[in-house]
């Protein structure tokens, strides 16, 4: 079956029921997150939407898996070497929803997110990103803002702290590829096929972690390399 017939059954299949949404898995990857993980399961504990969460784990050596296993919420903790991608196409495997959703550990979800990921994939999308919004006020961080908005669009990808989301047929079918920062960026492009990525009207707060760790123009340049090596490789 093509990729196309497979989208268009999945969607299909979708609609049956009108008065029901898609279903949600929420999926973090973690590595040495011990310090963060706590409140990153506080957080998707208190959305309502989603069906199943999944901490799967790059072989931590702090106490990030005994701490999400002990957690309230009971997520269910995969343990996956390789790097992220591989993590990722792990998880992929014992997930049963319709629809899921990577949330970076320093990532947090707006109120009404995963509703609107729930409405738009119901009405055709089959890959898309939130509205980032870095938690800094500073101007530089709201110009990032509407870049990573624009970027997402004409890219048709989205980074993983925009929490991007997948249909779970197409993403299983394409799988991640181990390209470090860029693996759901690559996946968004290859899932839709070219079109548009949709960035819903529901917000990502990130916590600017890793813009503080490396600066924001030297962490951007890191990004860009990224994208250059990609767009080098594989088109």
């Amino acid at each position: 079956m093509s990729s196309n017939s497979l989208e268009k059954n999945h969607i299909s299949s979708l609609r049956i029921s009108a008065e029901s949404l898609p279903t949600v898995a929420i999926i973090i990857p973690a590595l040495n997150e011990a310090a963060g993980i706590t409140a990153a399961l506080t957080h998707v504990q208190n959305l309502s939407g989603w069906h199943e969460c999944l901490v799967t784990d790059g072989g931590s050596d702090d106490l990030t898996t005994a701490i999400a296993h002990a957690h309230p919420l009971r997520p269910r903790v995969i343990t996956a070497l390789g790097g992220r991608a591989t993590q990722l196409n792990v998880a992929l495997s014992h997930v049963t929803s319709d629809v899921v959703v990577i949330l970076s550990v320093d990532c947090r979800l707006g109120h009404h997110a995963l509703v609107a990921i729930r409405r738009a994939v119901a009405q055709g999308a089959v890959a898309g990103c939130l509205r980032l919004r870095n938690a800094s006020s500073k101007l530089l961080f709201r110009v990032h803002d509407h870049w990573a908005r624009l970027r997402a669009r004409w890219t048709n990808g989205a980074y993983v702290d925009q929490a991007p989301f997948f249909v779970r047929p197409l993403a299983q079918k394409h799988r991640f590829r181990p390209l470090a920062g860029y693996d759901t960026a690559d996946l968004g492009r290859r899932v839709n096929n070219g079109r548009a990525l949709l960035v819903i009207n529901a917000s990502v707060v990130s916590s600017c972690r890793h813009w503080h760790r490396h600066g924001l123009w030297r962490g951007t340049w890191m990004h860009q390399q990224l994208r250059l090596q990609y767009w080098y490789r594989h088109l």
